[in-house]
């Protein structure tokens, strides 16, 4: 099995936008990565243990200790990879807590978590900012150093908060469901085919949703809904997008346009208010 050190990273030490490519055989490495799937699907498997399919939102932590494999399901499949030399995550958790490195190396289960929404977004957001970075990254080292730094220290903090304190975390399927919701992935389906989705009755995941995300999933799918309208506003009559995002009456897409906009979405059209929101 190939063991990668130090010099793989060297010219890249940050980050790496990993797009479609064929499956990378199992390996290691003397440094820590963290993996986190962008779009689609990949398949991961962890020291040789069962291969996972993980989806959009999914992060994992290979240690030097460790080695893995991954491969991606599909041509629509991103990840990054975020590394750390040992020294640098030395620093690093020393910052965050005394004996915090020992204990990350110590822990026998897998690190493996699903980022919310909210995290998801904060870290693609400070990631985007190597992209514009140059290759030798020259006089940028300095200032992407830190924001390197920014962004271990925040998916560090994703695997504290589900994996070690971890009471009341928003279950994996739950997660994933308002992932999709959001991501407008379920835009077309009712409310019983989302719910379908998951396995789980009308009730139950009603309950949950309300219950970690302080709304109703119906709430939450109208309003998103309504957002994903706006692009078509101007384009498309108001009763075809009614009827095509599910509204059998155009008068209730209406009360919910109202809701999310204050005004109807005639009105939103002749106030000037569209936006290019996708």
């Amino acid at each position: 099995m190939n063991i990668l050190d130090e010099t793989i990273i060297a010219v890249n030490p940050f980050t790496r936008l990993n797009v479609y490519c064929p499956a990378q055989p199992p390996h290691g490495h003397t440094f820590f990565e963290f993996a986190l799937v962008l779009n689609g699907t990949c398949k991961h498997s962890l020291c040789g243990g069962p291969v996972k399919e993980l989806k959009h939102g999914a992060l994992v932590l290979i240690r030097p200790s460790e080695y893995h494999e991954i491969s991606f399901s599909g041509k629509d499949c991103l990840y990054r990879d975020y590394y750390a030399t040992v020294d640098v995550m030395k620093n690093i958790c020393n910052a965050i807590g005394e004996n915090f490195y020992d204990e990350l190396l110590s822990r026998k289960e897998p690190l493996l978590t699903n980022l919310s929404v909210d995290e998801f977004n904060a870290i693609s957001h400070k990631s985007s900012l190597f992209n514009c970075a140059s290759p030798d990254y020259g006089e940028q080292a300095k200032h992407l150093s830190q924001l390197h730094k920014t962004i271990i220290i925040e998916l560090l903090g994703c695997f504290i908060a589900k994996n070690i304190t971890g009471n009341g975390a928003v279950p994996d399927w739950l997660n994933d469901l308002y992932m999709h919701l959001t991501y407008f992935d379920y835009i077309y389906l009712s409310i019983d085919e989302i719910i379908a989705k998951t396995g789980y009755s009308h009730s139950y995941v009603s309950q949950m949703f309300k219950k970690h995300f302080n709304t109703s999933i119906i709430a939450y799918h109208n309003k998103n809904k309504v957002t994903y309208s706006c692009k078509m506003l101007g384009n498309m009559k108001i009763i075809d997008i009614a009827t095509m995002l599910g509204w059998e009456n155009p008068k209730n897409y209406t009360i919910e346009f109202r809701k999310i906009f204050g005004c109807s979405p005639t009105q939103y059209l002749k106030n000037g208010k569209k936006q290019n929101i996708m």
